[in-house]
């Protein structure tokens, strides 16, 4: 009764840590979201949907025309790197990169340079340490 209790117990003690480990295998998403007056917003779900579901959700209650809310960035939280964002239906616009002192960068449209390079700057910021250690690499018109 005493070797069956232990044997329970053993594989009771692994299944947690099974489960356990897995719910730590579930990356998070975290999406950037602002607004035409430069106003930042970020949403954190289980998914790339969810976490800009609830950034927009974040920004629309926070700004007169839910149109102007943009998405500048979405990336899962273990990464720090943004997710491949699909290209604009439009050419027109602006597109820059930024780098942090860690080596990670982060790739965000703009309507003009000046905002893409804003929009840039500012997910950099909102994803590192130190914001002195963020730094526009380069900016390319679409």
């Amino acid at each position: 009764m005493k070797n069956i209790i232990q044997k329970g117990l053993v594989v009771g003690v692994v299944a947690a840590i099974v489960l356990f480990m897995g719910g730590l295998a579930q990356a998070k998403w975290q999406c950037n979201i602002h607004n035409e007056k430069g106003q930042a917003w970020y949403g954190v779900g289980d998914s790339k949907a969810d976490a800009s579901g609830y950034a927009m959700t974040f920004c629309s209650a926070n700004t007169k025309n839910v149109n102007n809310c943009v998405i500048d960035t979405c990336f899962t939280l273990g990464s720090k790197k943004p997710a491949p964002k699909p290209k604009p239906k439009t050419v027109s616009g602006w597109t820059c990169t930024s780098l942090n002192a860690r080596g990670s960068t982060f790739e965000t449209l703009g309507d003009t340079k000046s905002q893409a390079a804003a929009n840039a700057t500012q997910a950099c910021v909102n994803n590192s340490t130190y914001a002195s250690n963020c730094h526009i690499i380069g900016c390319k018109q679409l």
